[in-house]
């Protein structure tokens, strides 16, 4: 039993971020980050738009889809009132064929267009930032991605008899908390003050293939350094401080998509490979 590494296949990729204030979206303005946009990386022929959500899309074949969406963020209040609370950015493409150079690129681009329309003063401050990296994995076993999950997770040690029934398949879900800083003498560790989900499972369409969904989150956060149970060493480390802000300068999508990026081929595909040794 083996997976390929070269077999990967990246099924979706996306980055978005998360601003403070929510912006009401005028007709002007929208036709305007259309115009920017479709100047740079191509026309977006799909244009949806009311008060709350912009929609820009394109399909190239029929399962390879560019979109771009600008939407105010509504919180539900125990009234049942919609209150806006924040604005988002997405920049996102699905079973493209194009390298992952070409569409950090574009996400920049994308994403200047954004800030030149509605601008931070509109926008306040970035309250985080997310990637979406999703991608297939060839699984030579004979009973696919469900056999390798069968044998690696549902039996042996975890002997899903316990539970009083068979479960001929499952989805794995890895969460990591957020590191604020490396101990001392530790290995480095990669993204820091990132959040890390990863799911595993079989991939529906073709179930000879590992499916893997890889979320990375950079949240703007101030963290008082008393209520941590630090190391004394760890305290040292920091030099006397009393707090931690993380993620407070917003970085172009370009600088997060290929730290996820390469997180995905030098961390999570060496993982996945494993699995099947």
């Amino acid at each position: 039993m083996t997976i390929a590494a070269d077999s990967i296949q990246i099924r979706r990729s996306a980055v978005g971020y998360i601003f403070q204030r929510a912006i009401e979206l005028q007709r002007k303005d929208c036709l305007a980050f259309y115009e920017l946009l479709s100047a740079e990386i191509g026309d977006y022929p799909e244009m949806h738009q009311d008060s709350a959500t912009l929609t820009l899309r394109r399909h190239t074949a029929p399962d390879n889809v560019a979109e771009v969406v600008v939407n105010r963020m509504d919180a539900l209040q125990p009234t049942g009132a919609q209150v806006p609370i924040g604005t988002r950015f997405l920049f996102a493409e699905q079973s493209s064929r194009r390298p992952a150079s070409e569409f950090s690129a574009n996400a920049d681009i994308a994403f200047e267009a954004f800030q030149q329309t509605w601008g931070s003063a509109s926008l306040g401050r970035v309250q985080g930032v997310e990637i979406n990296i999703q991608g297939t994995l060839a699984v030579n076993h004979v009973a696919g991605a469900p056999g390798l999950i069968k044998q690696k997770f549902l039996s042996g040690a975890t002997d899903t008899g316990h539970l009083g029934r068979e479960f001929p398949a499952a989805t794995i879900k890895l969460v990591s908390g957020l590191v604020v800083t490396p101990q001392p003498n530790a290995a480095p560790v990669p993204l820091p003050s990132a959040v890390i989900d990863l799911t595993i499972e079989p991939f529906n369409p073709d179930q000879r293939l590992l499916f893997f969904n890889a979320v990375f989150q950079w949240p703007t956060a101030q963290i008082n350094l008393a209520d941590l149970a630090l190391p004394a060493q760890a305290r040292e480390a920091l030099g006397g401080r009393t707090s931690l802000e993380l993620n407070q300068e917003m970085n172009k999508p370009s600088y997060h998509f290929d730290l996820g990026y390469n997180y995905v081929l030098k961390n999570v595909v060496p993982y996945l490979c494993s699995l099947a040794r």
